[in-house]
């Protein structure tokens, strides 16, 4: 089983960028499978982390217990994130980014029952950029959760998880493919008048990228030294979760994982969780009608089919089940497209 999970994708972009996708990716999915158009949940809560948790166990926040992306602990007077946990360490990446764990989700996930199930022989993994949506995904018995160091531009873990790196992702981290996205200039996709639907490629209401906000972007030049003037600067790795790239660099990782791992290769079942970032990060420096976004849900699209079309042809089309999750519920943008259009949609294969 393949979990997909789209951050910030409003429902109207399906209708929006019909003639605009592929026939592999979002098209397959919606022509193949069950398409759910009213799916919903009883809360409207626009964050991240209490929408995967509630995803991947199917309650709400009030019950699983991810209530924000950070909340107060009026005990200890702090602000605590979701899924920070002070007694684990790092596996990989940076000790900052490492101490990360499911602690905080109260109850079991979809993946920790699958786990049960099978008497701990189905493998489980959650993979995204960001700490929690790999993590709350994956639940508290995965073999593996792993998400992006914006310090290195590898994939990294927790002690709660693996002791350390497995030798093939060190093998996938000599590739060096974070260097090789961000020595790229971001242009469209498309041509140029292919994005009509948009609203002009540049707009006083666009925070950008590094100050720019209108194509094409030199993400080699942004990235370096060059760009920002500083003498043995390190390059800035950050900067790939902000274009669509990220989403390459994901499928790619998803796609070694599920290789390396054997994942589907014997009776019984297993299940991944991959969660695309790109149009959340894009949707809050561009918003939703911009060029960028357009062109960031076009390349989506591509990586989507490229993942499919690797899965099917690996397994076998009939052994492998997708579910996919259109995540409007945190576009601050536009939090409150509702109505009889609900903001959780679902669609699967």
């Amino acid at each position: 089983m393949v979990g997909i999970v789209i951050e910030q994708f409003r429902y109207d972009y399906i209708d929006k960028y019909w003639d605009m996708l592929g026939e592999g990716g979002i098209k397959k999915l919606i022509n193949e499978g069950t398409f759910c158009k009213n799916a919903s949940y009883d809360f409207f809560l626009t964050q991240s982390a209490p929408a995967h948790a509630t995803l991947a166990t199917g309650t709400s926040p009030r019950h699983h217990g991810i209530v924000a992306d950070n909340w107060f602990m009026p005990l200890r007077d702090e602000i605590v994130y979701c899924t920070a946990d002070n007694s684990v360490k790092p596996v990989g990446g940076s000790y900052q980014a490492g101490q990360h764990s499911p602690s905080r989700l109260l109850p079991s996930t979809f993946a920790d029952e699958l786990k049960l199930a099978t008497s701990g022989r189905a493998k489980i993994f959650g993979i995204g950029f960001k700490e929690h949506t790999s993590i709350l995904s994956a639940g508290h018995s995965a073999d593996a959760a792993y998400w992006y160091d914006k310090s290195s531009g590898t994939w990294m873990s927790s002690t709660y998880y693996i002791d350390s790196i497995p030798g093939w992702l060190n093998d996938f981290h000599s590739l060096q493919l974070a260097d090789t996205y961000l020595d790229t200039e971001w242009n469209t996709l498309l041509d140029a008048d292919q994005y009509s639907s948009s609203f002009p490629d540049t707009s006083e209401y666009e925070s950008g990228l590094n100050g720019r906000s209108v194509f094409p972007y030199n993400i080699k030049k942004m990235s370096t030294d060059a760009f920002m003037g500083v003498i043995n600067r390190k390059r800035d790795y950050s900067l790939l979760e902000k274009i669509p790239a990220s989403d390459s660099y994901t499928t790619d990782f998803a796609i070694r994982l599920i290789d390396e791992e054997k994942l589907g290769e014997d009776e019984i079942t297993d299940f991944i969780n991959v969660t695309f970032s790109a149009t959340d990060n894009i949707g809050h420096s561009f918003g939703p009608g911009s060029v960028e976004m357009a062109d960031a849900v076009i390349r989506l699209d591509r990586n989507l089919e490229h993942l499919i079309d690797y899965i099917n042809n690996k397994l076998g089309k009939k052994e492998c089940a997708y579910v996919s999750y259109l995540g409007t519920w945190y576009c601050r943008n536009t939090r409150y497209f509702a109505g009889k259009k609900n903001t959780r949609r679902i669609f699967q294969a």
